[in-house]
């Protein structure tokens, strides 16, 4: 199938990509031959009112959503705040969390920093959320500690309760495995019972302490005969709580004094800080590109068409992304859209459409701003998210109805821009002639 993206009558045949603005306006004002052959990037092509449209080309560049819509074009809808397109809160940008970084405030005691953490409050996942509440009742008792200082204050019952947790689920892990054979049990058995001599040893250093990830690392590398088993071992072992699932394990992660990182497989101590539990607390809500199709699909069709699968050579090359928080991009992976949905919790269809009517109001602002460029390259981002769902989901279903009908308006402003700095230009000329 010809798959194409909605564009304001580009052609797609360039490459050339790193003309600024007004260069790129410049030339593509400029009646010649090469008209053909500007860039991606060239939404302002059409000289006059009626010129100004909105269609597709088959996307047959390397990079060409990637190329039009850049860093600096997300950056820039990053910093409106912007709810995610998944789940709804407010995203954080880039911008945002720099800024706090450079005041230094998050260095100092929990009062200070409570009191810029509240800022960002509604932005907060659950167990983010859960955490900072618990910073804030703390604070009010003892302002002058730090966040750590105040974490290590509930440390004691929230080990507890990790530990009653853990042991719970290696336990259902004891239960299945009595129905491998002999040898398979004793192995897995052994894995298991050095993960519950980790989980009660008393006070250990953190290089020692239980880690979820090595656990599930040892039973997925094991050959067991029973799949079935192994794979009802894993999804247990899956379950098992950690910083981002869980408030206690997030208490004794970050109460410790210092976490290990590995340079050349040795370990190296990184002191643990307040500023990084407060960061920590943020980090998850960051705005950051997500791919609606896998990159591994995209990978696979594209070694699919050089390998001369002809199925494989009209399908779209535009590698599309939405700005979703940093904690969905993480648990999205290489899922399909249309099966990840499900699985989670948020209301994505709701969430997708309240995304994108931020999006066209942003759009409005900044046409109303006379941010002519930058809106005009929006209407068409909003355009091509539209059409890439329309591609790749069954079950989204964006409107975006009223905001089509007010294109020939967009259009009208567009074709006025052009027309003024064609103006400018000439008036220049004519200047430098006299």
């Amino acid at each position: 199938m010809n798959i194409c993206s909605v564009q304001f009558g580009y052609n797609c045949g360039s490459t050339n990509f790193k003309q600024s603005k007004t260069n790129l306006l410049q030339s593509v004002l400029r009646p010649n031959s090469t008209m053909e052959r500007q860039p991606v990037t060239d939404i302002f092509k059409a000289q006059t009112l009626d010129s100004v449209t909105f269609q597709g080309h088959l996307a047959k560049a390397e990079r060409i959503f990637e190329n039009k819509f850049n860093k600096i074009f997300f950056r820039k809808i990053a910093n409106e705040h912007l709810p995610c397109a998944y789940t709804g809160i407010e995203m954080i940008s880039q911008k945002q969390f720099d800024e706090l970084i450079q005041t230094k405030v998050l260095t100092g005691n929990s009062a200070d920093v409570i009191k810029e953490l509240k800022k960002f409050e509604k932005s907060l996942f659950p167990v983010e959320n859960g955490i900072f509440n618990i910073l804030k009742s703390l604070s009010e008792k003892y302002p002058e500690k730090n966040l750590q200082e105040l974490l290590k204050l509930k440390y004691p019952i929230a080990e507890k309760n990790l530990i009653q947790q853990q042991a719970k689920t290696l336990n259902q892990i004891n239960m299945v495995i009595r129905d491998l054979p002999k040898e398979e049990f004793l192995k897995i058995r052994e894995i298991v019972q050095e993960s519950f001599d980790k989980i009660f040893a008393p006070n250990p250093n953190p290089q020692d302490r239980f880690k979820r990830k090595a656990l599930l690392y040892k039973l997925k590398t094991q050959n067991l005969t029973n799949k079935k088993i192994q794979k009802r071992i894993i999804k247990l072992a899956e379950k098992l709580p950690n910083s981002e699932t869980s408030v206690n394990s997030f208490i004794v992660k970050y109460s410790e004094p210092y976490r290990i990182r590995y340079e050349n497989k040795n370990p190296k101590q990184i002191p643990q800080t307040s500023e990084e539990i407060a960061l920590r607390l943020l980090r998850p809500s960051l705005a950051t590109e997500e791919h609606i199709y896998p990159q591994a699909m995209y990978r696979a069709e594209e070694l699919a068409a050089r390998n001369g699968d002809e199925t494989a050579k009209n399908l779209s090359k535009l590698r599309v992304t939405i700005l979703t928080s940093n904690y969905i991009n993480e648990i999205k992976k290489d899922f399909l859209f249309d099966d990840f949905a499900p699985k989670v919790k948020y209301n994505i269809n709701e969430n997708i459409q309240k995304h994108i009517n931020k999006l066209i109001k942003i759009d409005k602002d900044w046409l109303n701003h006379g941010k002519i460029e930058d809106a005009a390259l929006l209407t068409d981002y909003i355009m091509t998210l539209k059409e890439e769902f329309q591609r790749r989901s069954k079950i989204i279903n964006i409107d975006i109805k009223d905001f089509e009908e007010k294109l020939p308006e967009i259009k009208d402003k567009i074709a006025k821009h052009i027309e003024k700095m064609e103006n400018k230009k000439s008036k220049k000329v004519n200047h430098s002639h006299k």
